[in-house]
Order: structure tokens, then sequence, then C-alpha cells
């Protein structure tokens, strides 16, 4: 017979007093009717695990303690491997079946338990299945628990029977709510086979009520890892990754622990376990096996890692680990290990700067009273706002979460995302640049001085929070802003007392990765996920793509966005002598026209004159002449509306990929 299934005790309980009236409740037939439980199976096991990832990593230092942490993953792990803790399960002697179902379908349900007296008959049958439905909602320690508990109130301990003979075997007066039942009813009421109910009254009458612990617990198997074998890997596994990984200057996310280091993309565990094995064989000790060793990886060195593929790395870190490899001299390795480390420690203080001037920016904002961005300049009592911007990898329409074939091939309509992040609020403001709206023809020069600079002055006239100081961080691509015109037009802003004081900090290149580049992190997962045929929908995709996330989209109504910077700056500034090595430029409203440069924290700042006329004549030449935007030429025009016309759906055909207007 099918079993039935139920979602509610009620459901349960109704159904067994719907059987249970069907049924002749009667002395005759319990011949007819008893038939035991078929009990089947072996003891449930239980492996103890009582590992502690994070434990393991707190005791990290500068320096690894190899046999401290050996000792300790032996006393956490070493005495529980290839223990477990039986569960002493009916399933051993055909025990425990689905107690839901077998309160309803079970023979007893429906006939009295066997015994002269029908004892099953002395309850109501809603409370004999309520019963066993409740001791299904504990798991199988504590069912056994309970069990021990009322044997322990129903042994009888005295020495004669009845007949005043020597009792050979304890007794247990079965009784369930004070009534008196035979064994039979009591393991159908506490849902226990007979196999594990044996089990449980010879536990009571040795040892007491007191819950049950298997025999092995404690014990050490033979088979358990020693200390030398786990000191051995360990220490394998911390020289492999001082001699193959590539350090990390900080924690991954801003998380807390030792930093990373990450070991090449073509290898992994496997791999690694196969060298070890092999340097075991060779030196003559033991190796452990492959879950092992990766388990104690994973629980003791969780921050080797490795490398996911096509991650983006420091360049100098790369060459300088490339040298220590390469090194055939012990004091030629000895200066390179120097070098990196040297590298390494530059890279986390200029990140350690970088994450307190964010911190010091939230700080102010949350003590302070300020208005809304958009207000005049200089208005509000701010010194400490923190921008950083970039831009992101151009993105395509058409866009759809499935892949297009013909469209993999073609090249859809571009456009580019520049975004401005405000790190204490934090809210970063994503413009939306189509091809068409860029300084150059079909997308060109959309990534120059003059198209960064009219961006960041659009921000601050826009979107700028009034702030008379303020931190800026971005990365060190020469072609965008770490170049002489990004430098004059921040000495500009002073001139026309636009800020007072503005920082501009360049981190270490390879080591840039900042806020601005999690939040278009967000913006592409969402991008991704979405169909996009227009620039509107792509608006509305950046808007939702994260609460930290607002888009801009350029228009024709931005027509005066684009100025010509660079060759206006040209004219009053001069640039800075070795910028690329620089990373600190300091602009103060009390030296106009100068510009403090350090090219690192260590070294002190250096006063560099870089105005090349008057203050006056700066001021009177007011804003640079406006750049027309390129727009879209006729080829290209044509181009998308012949090969990426068809794939636009034709409500957004003629805006995404109009026809080409004849000359």
């Amino acid at each position: 017979m099918a079993t039935r299934r139920f979602f509610t005790t009620d459901q349960a309980i109704a159904a067994v007093l719907d059987d249970m009236s069907s049924q002749v409740y009667g002395a005759e037939q319990d011949n007819a009717s008893s038939e035991d439980e078929s009990e089947s199976g072996e003891d449930m096991v239980e492996e103890v695990n009582s590992s502690d990832d994070d434990a393991a990593e707190d005791d990290f230092d500068n320096e690894l303690d190899i046999p401290v942490l050996a000792r300790e993953y032996v006393a956490l792990h070493g005495a529980n491997e290839g223990q477990e803790e039986i569960e002493h399960g009916d399933q051993a002697e055909g025990g425990d079946v689905d107690v839901a179902a077998d309160a309803i379908h079970a023979p007893e349900a429906r006939h009295p338990c066997g015994c002269r007296k029908n004892c099953l008959l002395k309850f109501d049958a809603a409370d004999v299945a309520m019963s066993r439905l409740n001791m299904q909602e504990h798991d199988k320690r504590d069912r056994d628990n309970i069990i021990i508990g009322a044997l322990h109130t129903i042994l009888v301990k005295s020495v004669t029977n009845a007949h005043g003979q020597e009792r050979k075997q304890n007794h247990f007066a079965y009784c369930y709510l004070g009534q008196p039942v035979c064994v039979g009813a009591f393991e159908h009421l506490y849902a226990v086979g007979s196999h594990t109910l044996k089990s449980l009254r010879k536990h009571v009458v040795e040892h007491g009520a007191v819950p049950r612990v298997h025999g092995n617990a404690g014990r050490q198997p033979k088979h358990a890892l020693t200390y030398p074998v786990v000191k051995n890997a360990l220490t394998f596994i911390s020289h492999h990754a001082e001699r193959y990984a590539i350090p990390h200057p900080a924690p991954l996310h801003g998380r807390a622990g030792k930093p990373p280091m990450f070991l090449p993309t073509y290898q992994n565990f496997k791999i690694v376990h196969n060298m070890y094995v092999d340097a075991c064989s060779d030196s003559l000790v033991s190796a452990m096996g492959y879950d092992s060793f990766r388990s104690i990886w994973r629980s003791v060195l969780p921050h080797i890692k490795f490398m996911p593929p096509r991650t983006d790395v420091c360049e100098g870190c790369e060459l300088r680990r490339r040298k220590i490899n390469e090194a055939t001299e012990e004091d030629a390795c000895a200066a390179a290990s120097r070098d990196l480390s040297d590298h390494i420690e530059l890279a986390q203080k200029e990140r350690d700067n970088y994450r307190q001037k964010t911190v010091d920016a939230k700080a102010e904002l949350d003590a302070t009273a300020w208005q809304v961005p958009g207000v005049g300049p200089c208005s509000q009592n701010l010194f400490c706002v923190h921008y950083t911007w970039d831009f992101a990898q151009n993105v395509a329409l058409p866009a759809t979460a499935r892949q297009v074939g013909p469209l993999y091939f073609k090249t859809p309509r571009k456009v580019q995302i520049f975004g401005m992040n405000n790190e204490a609020l934090p809210e970063q403001v994503n413009y939306l640049i189509d091809e068409a709206q860029t300084i150059g023809p079909d997308g060109k020069n959309s990534h120059g001085p003059n198209s960064v600079i009219s961006l960041l002055h659009h921000y601050f006239t826009v979107y700028g929070l009034g702030e008379q100081e303020c931190y800026c961080h971005a990365d060190n691509c020469g072609g965008q802003n770490k170049n002489k015109s990004v430098i004059a037009y921040l000495a500009w802003r002073l001139l026309h007392k636009l800020h007072k004081n503005i920082h501009l900090s360049f981190m270490i290149s390879g080591h840039t990765r900042c806020l601005v580049d999690g939040c278009f992190g967000l913006l592409k997962q969402a991008y991704r996920k979405t169909d996009c045929f227009s620039l509107g929908q792509l608006k509305d995709v950046v808007d939702r793509s994260a609460s930290c996330n607002k888009a801009h989209l350029l228009s024709d109504d931005d027509a005066e966005i684009w100025r010509a910077w660079d060759t206006f700056l040209r004219v009053h500034f001069k640039p800075v002598k070795g910028i690329r090595k620089l990373h600190h430029f300091h602009f103060d409203e009390a030296k106009p026209g100068v510009v403090y440069v350090q090219e690192t924290l260590d070294h002190p700042p250096v006063e560099v004159q870089i105005l090349k006329t008057s203050v006056e004549e700066v001021l009177a030449a007011g804003l640079p002449p406006v750049l027309p935007k390129g727009g879209i030429s006729a080829d290209r025009a044509a181009y998308l509306h012949k090969e990426i016309g068809p794939l636009v759906p034709g409500a957004f055909r003629q805006q995404l990929c109009p026809p080409p207007v004849a000359d």
C-alpha cells in the first residue's frame, strides 16, 4: 500500500482516527493482526568533525610558526581522525521507520498491542499518534535520552521477584501516563525498536540515567595524523608558497587576517599534493593522503590560495618574483626578496592611506550637518571629502542575457562608462557616454584628458558637496589621470576659489583597486543578466544595480559638457617633471599656482611652481571653449543599421540603429 504524506500533525491524527474507526478493536483479532515491525539496517553513524577555520587564522603573525600550528591541528583534529560517534539507531535491528507514516499505517495503531490485556486500548487513539509524532520531532540523541529517563523511573531494583525467588535480571515496570503497559505498547508509544530498547535497558542498569557515549570516543585511532606528519605537510605548503606564490599587500575586500598569497593558476591542490608525496618519498618520511592534505591546508593556511584565471596582477610583483625564481646565487635571491618585500610594504602603506581617507570622510559626514549635493563651491564645512574616479570597460548595445550568435562577430553600439565615487556617502555617479556623444566621431577621443577633466568639472559642479577641501584617488594611467592637464586643472580650481585645498594621490601600479571598481562590478553583474536595447534601459539597469550606483546619461541636453581643457591649460601652466614616479600632489590656496609633490608618503613634499602666467590672466580667461560632439559617421550609421538593426526589436531599432542620413 502506498505511503500517505501529511503536512500537519492534525491531518495525521485525523487519519489515524478514521482508520481506527473502521477496525474491530477486540481481543479476538489479536492473532490475525499481530505482525511485528520489520526492523533492519545498522546503527546510524555520525562523524565528529570539530574543525574551526577561523581559530587557526587568528593565530598568524608576520611569520608562520609551523610547529605551533601543527600541534594545534593535531590537538583539534588528530584525536577525531577516523573516529565515529555512533548514534545507536534502530536501523541495526530493523528499528525506527517514518514515525508520521507509521503512526497511521502500523498494525498496532489499528489493533491491540498483542498482549492479553490490550494495553493500547487504555489510551485515546489521538494520544497514541501524538506520542509517536512528538518523538519524531527530536533527533536520535534526544530520543535516546527521553527513553533513558523513562526507563530509569520504572527500573525495579529488588533482588527477589514476587515469588520470593532470587532475581537474575533487572525488572522494568513499563508504564505510560501512570498506566501499566506491556513492552510492545511501550515500544510503540516511544517509537523505539526492540533491539534499541534492549540496549538502552542495559545502559540504564550499568550507568544510570546518563547519556550514552560511544566506546571509541576519546580513543586515538591507529590511522590518526601525528604531529610530525602534520608539521611536515604545513612546512612543505609554506615553503612551496614562498617559492611560487605572488603575495598580496593586504587582505581582500577589507577583511581581517593575513594577506593572501596566490599560487600560479596552472597549479591546484592535486598537483601540489603530488609534489608533496614525491618530496616525502625522497626524504623517506610518511605522507598524508590527499583529502587530509587539502583539509589541513584550508583550515591552517587559508591565506595561501590559487590565482583565478584572468586575474589582474601587479607587473612589479610579477617581475620581482621572477627574479627570485631565476636567481642562481644566494645573495641575488636575497636581494630580489628584499626588493619584493619593499615593494609590497610600499603598496600596503598607500593602501592604508587610501582606507584612512575613506574612514575620515565617513566620520566627518556623520558628525557634520551637511546639505544634499549640488550646492555652491566651498559652501559647507567639509574638509575630508574623499573621491575616486575611473573608466570602466565599455558596454555594448544591444545586450541580452543570452548569447546571440551573429552578434558575437559584429561591432554593436558602444557606450563608455566613467564613474565618480564619493566614498563617504557612498554614492557613485556613472556617466553613460554613447559613441554619438563623445568628443571624436564614432566614440573616439573618449578617454583623453579633455574627456576626464570635462567630466570632473561637471561632477564637481552638479554633484559636489560644496566641500572646502577634498582628497582624490585615481589610477596611474598617464593618458587619463596622471598627466600635466589634470594637475593643471586642479590648480586652476584653486585659483577660481572652487576649492581651498585638494589632495590627489595615486596608489602603486597594480595595487589600485578601490571602491569605484567595486561599484563597476555590481553594475556589470546587473548588465549581464538583463536585456538592454536602448540607452534608457541601460540607465535603468545602472540605477537598479545597487543603492550606491546612479546613472547620468549624456544626451543632447549636455551640449557644453566637453571643453578644450588640454590646450587651454597649456597656455597658463607648466608640466611637472618626473610626474610618472610621483604619487602625491597637494594644492593649497595659500600658494596659488604651486603644487607640493611627493614620490611616496615617506618622502618630504617638494614645492613645484607650475603657473606660467599671472593669476589675473587665468581668471580673465574664464572657461575653455566648448568642443562639439563627434556624432556618428555615415559609414558607422550604415553599418549599425544593416548589421545590428535586424538583431534589435522593432520598438528600439529606430533609436539604436537609425538609417543613415543622406548627404
